[in-house]
């Protein structure tokens, strides 16, 4: 789970996260788009267990950072699924 680049976070299965970190690697390390994406996103980045409920807990820092409240949206975007604050989706589409 990290921040996405719109405000939500993002959710990878482990393959589709390897396969980003691909892309990452392959991309020109010179250009710093790629390199501050590369830097901010495995920092933030944290490896999330679902429990025996099949659920997710949050690290609050996420959390915070996408300022998710008691009402968020759960979507598919293609590899990964992304969780929104309510407003913040609303906004956005």
């Amino acid at each position: 789970m990290a921040p996405s680049t719109d405000g939500s976070l993002a959710i990878f299965d482990h393959d589709s996260f390897v396969q980003l970190a691909e892309r990452l690697r392959a991309a020109p390390p010179t250009e710093r788009d790629v390199r501050a994406f590369g830097r901010l996103f495995y920092a933030q980045a944290r490896r999330v267990e679902l429990d025996r409920q099949g659920r997710l807990r949050i690290p609050q820092e996420l959390a915070d950072s996408a300022r998710l409240g008691k009402e968020i949206i759960l979507i598919g975007a293609g590899d990964r699924m992304e969780l929104w604050c309510t407003e913040t989706w609303e906004a956005y589409t």
